[in-house]
């Protein structure tokens, strides 16, 4: 970290005089409150951190050993802050598996369905009609009546359609898999 200063009065005292001075004390300090000796050292580092950052003078050697214990305990309350947050999220999750499950769920069809519509909007425009209409429900006859194309041109648009997307969608094959499932005859 280097050779900071740290004023203390008239004095100048070396950071890493102050370091050597407190850091074991206030590592042990930090673990009075239950916490594990890494985190606790975790934490008092953090302090010094800071202190060299900040380049932070001092009028006495009381108002720093004040100051540092007092950024510690600063220091292990924000970490028992983060650390309820996290377990009330993860209390939250445990009892809520369905909904997150139900979540997740809807978040991945809804981007499936986003990244197959985007793949049919690339298609030519007969075969992206036919493919459009089929997912609205209608059967290769109906949709020959509307379009005023014969049935065979149906499903020769069709199969084209789908060809185009599995080899667009060529990472996603299974979303092809299901569209020829739900796509009528």
């Amino acid at each position: 970290m280097g050779n900071h200063n740290i004023f203390i009065g008239k004095e100048t005292t070396t950071f890493k005089n102050i370091f050597d001075m407190y850091y074991k004390g206030l590592c042990l300090f930090a673990q009075s409150y239950s916490l594990e000796m890494e985190q606790a050292e975790d934490i008092v580092q953090d302090v010094f951190v800071k202190i060299c950052e900040k380049n932070v003078a001092f009028t006495s050697k009381s108002s720093l050993k004040s100051y540092l214990y007092q950024a510690v305990k600063n220091n292990i309350t924000n970490t028992f802050r983060k650390q309820e947050v996290h377990r009330k999220f993860k209390d939250w999750i445990r009892n809520k598996p369905e909904e997150e499950k139900i979540f997740f769920q809807t978040m991945i069809e809804e981007d499936s369905y986003r990244i197959l519509f985007q793949a049919i909007d690339k298609l030519p425009d007969r075969p992206r009609e036919v493919i459009l209409l089929s997912l609205e429900g209608m059967k290769n006859q109906e949709i020959a009546d509307f379009l005023s194309i014969s049935l065979n041109t149906v499903r020769t648009h069709k199969a084209k359609a789908l060809k185009l997307l599995k080899n667009h969608l060529g990472h996603l094959n299974p979303m092809i898999f299901v569209l020829l499932f739900i796509l009528p005859e």
